[in-house]
């Protein structure tokens, strides 16, 4: 996998999980009556960055083989959960990224 590609997708990766974490803090405040506040925002605005590096890598890299790679996003959204909320990480949570890992190395392996 080129440099650039790399890097993109690390940046779509870090992007979407900053705003896995800001819906996240966003999810514990919103009600009924306001139903939009900062952290929803920053979360969405997150997200829209997150396809700008994503879009940009797909220019010049296989489909095939940046979305296997950013499946790492699932692993990093489990780690932040982990470190910023305290969400506990069981066995399974570990096995899951472990195989997750694994799976985005054998797609980048096998081209």
């Amino acid at each position: 996998m080129k440099t650039t590609i790399l890097l993109l997708g690390t940046a779509s990766i870090i992007l979407a999980t900053i705003g896995a974490i800001y819906l996240k803090k966003a999810a514990k405040t919103i009600t009924l009556k306001k139903p939009i506040n900062l952290n929803l925002i920053k979360s969405g605005t997150a997200y829209v960055l997150s396809l700008i590096p994503f879009v940009t890598a797909l220019k010049t890299t296989d489909l095939s083989l940046l979305y296997p790679f950013t499946s790492f996003y699932y692993a990093t959204t489990s780690i932040a959960g982990t470190i910023i909320f305290k969400e506990k990480i069981t066995k399974k949570k570990i096995t899951g990224i472990i195989l997750i890992t694994a799976g985005i190395i054998l797609t980048g392996i096998g081209k």
